[in-house]
């Protein structure tokens, strides 16, 4: 037989071992594809990395017979949303802490029973770990035309005796028709609230905010209301943003001051309005 013909035949053989080995590792029915891990997915509507100036998220998952998982998220415009693969199991523990720079601002956290192959939504209520002043709601859509109202909160004070900030706002889109101050909190303890500013100037788009807890051993701590402001939104806007300043250096007024006359630089976090 030439040299030739045997080739041929030693490739036609290898050709119809390869076509039947094929045949036997290929099922008619594909196999699913199995894993040992769940998915937590995270969403945290609150921390719009605009209103906030957070510069890294950092969430952890730990729990029995898996690796620790450490994820550190850098934030961008919008809602904040992210996913973790981790091994499945019961009581697996995430943690949630929000940093401004180095400095821890807000945390949470929850522990759910993760199953293979499926996604778990976790709950996540973001508390404050430092002072701090925000908008309420963070967001809210109107009609054009109507009226709506936003209220300063103050969170995690210790021994509170005053508070003032700033509010600037889009005046071709927003105008301030009302403002008006809530007192329950910074009079909780007996105190009196003297205003030393609250006023508006729809020209410029800013409202400024000052005021104080009178009496000896007033102050006032944990969190709570200071003040409203009420809108009209004038004009059609995708996101009309609401920026909160209590920085003492722009004004020495501004900040969360404490029963000795220590003035803070509190974190804000602002909102936004939609007008439809």
């Amino acid at each position: 037989m030439s040299t030739f013909r045997k080739c041929s035949l030693m490739i036609t053989a290898l050709a119809w071992a390869v076509v039947l080995n094929c045949q036997r590792q290929s099922p008619l029915t594909p196999e699913r594809l199995d894993t040992e891990d769940g998915i937590a997915s995270l969403s945290l509507a609150q921390l719009d990395a605009l209103s906030t100036g957070l510069t890294r998220i950092v969430v952890t998952a730990t729990g029995a017979g898996m690796d620790s998982i450490y994820k550190e998220i850098i934030p961008t415009a919008g809602l904040l949303r992210d996913t973790l693969r981790v091994k499945a199991g019961d009581r697996r523990i995430f943690t949630v802490t929000a940093f401004r720079n180095s400095t821890a601002v807000m945390a949470a956290g929850d522990t759910v029973n993760l199953a293979a192959g499926k996604t778990v939504n976790l709950r996540l209520k973001m508390t404050f770990l430092i002072p701090a002043i925000t908008i309420t709601p963070t967001e809210k859509a109107v009609a054009v035309n109507d009226t709506f109202s936003v209220y300063f909160k103050v969170h995690k004070a210790d021994s509170l005796a005053g508070v003032g900030l700033r509010l600037l706002f889009p005046q071709d889109a927003l105008q301030v028709v009302d403002l008006g101050r809530e007192d329950v909190f910074l009079s909780s303890r007996g105190g009196t609230v003297w205003q030393f500013m609250f006023n508006r100037n729809n020209t410029s788009g800013e409202v400024n905010l000052v005021l104080g807890v009178l009496g000896s051993g007033k102050s006032v701590s944990g969190e709570g209301l200071v003040g409203r402001v009420c809108f009209k939104a004038i004009k059609a806007t995708a996101a009309a943003t609401l920026t909160l300043i209590a920085d003492p250096a722009v004004n020495s007024n501004f900040g969360l001051m404490n029963n000795k006359g220590t003035v803070l630089d509190a974190f804000t976090i602002g909102g936004k309005v939609t007008a439809n």
